[in-house]
């Protein structure tokens, strides 16, 4: 019997998971994922964060125990350190070791923090997985927040804005691009969506670049800086 293995439970290793069932029904598979959780929609953590959809919403396959069952899976909780190509196995952080016939690894994206951004005596907030959505819609419920700064004017980081914005927070976006989206719309479309956020009621600096964050808030390679008591990164994945 051959032994499947798939590293990474997102979206893309569930597809795969199904198409390989499909094919091989008697197959043993396993799936390996950092979380117990089924696997979430990376579009839908603003709309939970800004309580717009509920926690279950974002995950479009259903709960865990049903994926498992329908699909016949074996889940391991726990993350991969290490492939073993040469003798076909994974080593699990744990320290045990899993072989493999076939292995596709399907971990996918991660929220971007670039190395060069200095983070000192402040909590920052990503929005990539469902945990980082729930992290950021817990501190706003239990934190009182005046200021923000969302770092990355990006669809996620417009999203994010919004979402701030929406409970009463005095939120800038920023950039290190001189307008919104520059490889993606031409500038008189970047100055319509520019023009849509500032009335309401957003605050956009654009051509800053971020140095680092600290207690007081955003620190500009100027000299500048955007006072913030809560500041959420998104420049990528």
């Amino acid at each position: 019997m051959k032994r499947y293995a798939i590293a990474g439970f997102g979206c893309a290793g569930y597809h795969a998971l199904a198409a390989l069932r499909r094919s091989a029904p008697d197959a043993e598979i396993h799936v390996w994922s950092e979380t117990p959780e089924p696997p979430a929609n990376p579009m839908l953590t603003t709309y939970y964060a800004g309580a717009r959809i509920g926690f279950e919403q974002m995950f479009p396959f259903g709960k865990m125990e049903d994926i498992c069952r329908t699909w016949r899976l074996n889940l391991i909780s726990a993350p991969v350190e290490r492939v073993e190509t040469a003798g076909r196995a994974v080593r699990l952080a744990d320290g045990s070791r899993r072989c493999y016939d076939k292995l596709l690894i399907a971990t996918g994206a991660s929220a971007l923090l670039r190395a060069f951004l200095r983070v000192e005596g402040k909590e920052v907030f990503l929005m990539r997985t469902a945990a980082e959505a729930r992290q950021l819609k817990e501190y706003l419920n239990e934190h009182p927040v005046a200021s923000a700064a969302v770092i990355g004017a990006s669809m996620v980081g417009i999203k994010v804005a919004e979402v701030l914005h929406a409970r009463g927070i005095d939120t800038t976006l920023m950039d290190a691009a001189d307008r919104i989206f520059p490889l993606a719309a031409y500038p008189s479309t970047a100055e319509q969506i520019t023009r849509a956020l500032e009335e309401r009621g957003l605050h956009l600096r654009m051509g800053v670049r971020v140095s680092g964050v600290d207690p007081r808030g955003v620190g500009f390679q100027d000299g500048t800086a955007q006072p913030a008591e809560l500041v959420c990164l998104c420049i990528g994945t």
